[in-house]
């Protein structure tokens, strides 16, 4: 007997398909991937490091961290919270659950950047990080991030549709987020009293705990992690909700476009 399909037997279906799309379109298939984040880093120390003198002893390695984190968390969210909107045509024609559509950006940044997050270890053994077993706490980290992502890129897609000109808003958030989160400088740039409140941010808390566990390879702080932990399966939780109460709504949102 046939069993009608899981959203997570969705979800890597629609991860493959998209994965092989854009290896399709793209001249350097899978080689792009590895290399999108790496020219971006190199833009970024240009700027920070050579141009307006921001260095300090390891300040390759934190911008390393820094800018391939960023990468992947604003790839996620971007393409999760317009994944709804661009999707009119599936939306009008088949009822699906329609936190597939972020679900499957989600899945597809994220296994793109599985491939970056082993070349940003490469990289900082290249420079001189020595690797400890303090960095198989790294993989925890990143869980955390992927909750909070996850449940933030939820509750935007969701919302998205009934509001579409919050996508601007989104945009110049990600922006502010990306300078307020540490991506060009460490926790000790920071006066000391100012960090609780900086933490507060749980971007800049990921980009942290990287750096601790790569650069310092000292444990992280678990209940910051457990904070995020938190933070992102509420923010799921939240998700759920409002898909049971708009899902009826989004059909005729799709055929209004």
């Amino acid at each position: 007997m046939n069993r009608k399909p899981l959203l997570i037997d969705l979800v890597i279906i629609g991860t493959r398909n998209r994965l092989k799309a854009d290896n399709a379109q793209n001249y350097l298939g899978a080689i792009w991937w590895l290399l999108e984040p790496c020219l971006v880093m190199l833009v970024y120390y240009a700027v920070f490091g050579l141009l307006l003198q921001l260095r300090s002893p390891d300040f390759t390695a934190i911008l390393l961290v820094g800018v391939m984190t960023w990468q992947w968390i604003s790839r996620c969210i971007s393409s999760g919270t317009n994944s709804l909107l661009t999707n009119p045509g599936i939306i009008s024609t088949y009822n699906v659950n329609y936190m597939l559509f972020p679900l499957i950006s989600l899945a597809t940044e994220t296994t793109r950047s599985i491939c970056v997050f082993f070349v940003l270890m490469l990289l900082l053994v290249m420079l001189g990080t020595e690797p400890t077993l303090k960095w198989l706490w790294y993989p925890l980290v990143l869980v955390c991030a992927l909750l909070v992502i996850v449940g933030i890129t939820l509750c935007l897609a969701l919302l998205l549709p009934f509001i579409p000109d919050t996508l601007y808003i989104i945009n110049v958030a990600l922006m502010a987020l990306m300078f307020g989160s540490g991506i060009f400088y460490s926790l000790d740039n920071i006066p000391e009293t100012l960090h609780q409140y900086f933490l507060l941010n749980p971007i800049a808390t990921i980009i942290h705990e990287a750096r601790t566990v790569l650069i310092h390879g000292e444990n992280p702080s678990f209940l910051r992690l457990s904070c995020l932990a938190g933070f992102g399966t509420l923010f799921i939780v939240i998700a759920n909700y409002l898909h049971r109460k708009l899902e009826h709504h989004y059909f005729h949102l799709a055929v209004a476009q």
